[in-house]
C-alpha cells in the first residue's frame, strides 16, 4: 500500500509505503506524477516517508518500481527519503547510483528539514 499526496502550495510529492506494494501502487505512484506535470506543474521534490524498506507482492511490483525510479528519476531534482531505519538509509544511498536526482536521508526528528530542503 503506498500513500501518495502532492502538495500545490510548495509542489512537493509526499509518499508513504506501508507493508506490501503491488503493481497498482507503482502504477499510482507513475500516474500522479505524470498528471500532475500535465496539467503545467513542476514537481520540486519527492519525499518518501517510511518506517522500513518496502516489500513487494511479487515480481511485477518490484519491475514496476525498478520503472518508475528510472523513469521519474530523470525528472525529479531532489528525492528526501526520512527515516529512522539503517536499510533504508542504506538503499536511499543505493537508488543514487540510479537517478540523475540528489537524494538525501533525513531522520523522522528532521522531517521539517527535509520539506525545506525539497524546496
Amino acid at each position: 500500500m503506498m500513500e501518495i499526496e502532492i502538495n500545490k502550495s510548495d509542489h512537493i510529492l509526499y509518499l508513504m509505503p506501508k507493508g506490501e506494494l503491488n503493481k497498482n501502487d507503482l502504477k499510482s505512484l507513475s500516474d500522479a506524477i505524470d498528471n500532475y506535470i500535465n496539467e503545467g506543474n513542476l514537481i520540486k521534490g519527492l519525499l518518501v516517508d517510511t518506517e522500513s524498506v518496502p516489500h513487494w507482492k511479487d515480481l511485477s511490483a518490484f519491475k514496476a518500481h525498478l520503472e518508475v525510479i528510472r523513469e521519474k528519476g530523470k525528472i525529479l531534482n531532489k528525492v528526501a527519503v526520512v527515516s529512522d531505519n539503517n536499510n533504508v538509509m542504506m538503499l536511499s544511498q543505493l537508488i543514487k547510483l540510479f537517478i540523475d536526482s540528489e537524494v538525501k536521508h533525513f531522520d523522522h526528528i528532521n522531517k521539517s528539514e527535509a520539506i525545506d530542503w525539497l524546496k
